[in-house]
């Protein structure tokens, strides 16, 4: 579990995005909070033999294997003896689900489809912008009876944010996470966008020109894909609310005003 500070920004209240890395069946949980902008990287949008050597290279693989009981929330720890079966077991499940998946590739079964096989044993990268985390972290910390694999995450993500430092922005200045500060706010604008809406594909962090950018968001806003632009938010001078932000002006809102 790992959350990275993208981009952290200040001014009557706190903006902050982060990428996470994550177990892929753990973002529906993630997902049911709806203060949270979020983009994520799909299943469909990863070739085949690409996603399936990712899983065999790095797959995830539970830490803890707790005893069945009644209830959301697992037991106790199971011993060593039925934990390290339970390892075997779920070892043998995704080399099962690999034979099948390129069984499925073999008679020409869409990545769509095939690539859901291989999900429950999938790390992937997950961008996520609020302003807003009090309530999350409440109910998301190891002890507030969430999933252990949701607790760590949501430790992880609450370490990076009390050990960052935000910038300190004014009213009208931008918050762009993935952008380069030294460029002109047009072009910062483009890459933020551009690159959120890459991080579906795992390859936000490739080299890419003004114009590929550009063409991308506007593309995007064309299709209606307007996920990638909640990432972007203009300072405003008070804490009211703009979409699921408090204090920070959605470039998402901005631009289906002037629609």
């Amino acid at each position: 579990m790992k959350a990275e500070i993208i981009a952290d920004s200040i001014c009557t209240t706190r903006i902050t995005t982060l990428e996470l890395t994550m177990p892929k069946w753990l973002v529906a949980q993630l997902n049911t909070h709806r203060c949270f902008s979020r983009n994520s990287a799909s299943s469909r949008a990863i070739p085949l033999k690409t996603l399936r050597a990712q899983v065999l290279e790095n797959p995830y693989i539970p830490s803890a294997w707790p005893r069945n009981q009644k209830g959301m929330q697992g037991g106790e720890a199971l011993d060593a003896s039925h934990a390290g079966a339970s390892e075997r077991a779920w070892r043998q499940a995704l080399s099962d689900a690999v034979k099948h998946h390129e069984w499925l590739e073999h008679l020409g079964v869409h990545k769509e489809i095939a690539n859901r096989l291989l999900e429950p044993f999938m790390w992937t990268k997950v961008l996520v912008t609020s302003t807003e985390w009090e309530n999350f972290f409440k109910l998301r910390l190891p002890g507030a009876g969430a999933q252990h694999e949701m607790g760590k995450l949501a430790l992880a993500m609450q370490q990076a944010i009390y050990s960052s430092e935000p910038a300190i922005l004014h009213p009208g200045d931008w918050h762009l996470p993935y952008a380069d500060p030294t460029k002109t706010t047009i072009v910062q604008m483009a890459q933020s966008v551009a690159r959120a809406a890459r991080v579906s594909y795992m390859n936000h962090g490739k080299k890419s020109t003004f114009n590929q950018d550009w063409q991308l968001h506007n593309r995007l806003k064309e299709d209606g894909h307007w996920s990638p632009f909640e990432h972007q938010a203009m300072a405003m001078e008070t804490d009211e609310p703009s979409a699921n932000f408090k204090g920070w002006k959605q470039y998402r809102v901005i631009i289906e005003e002037s629609l």
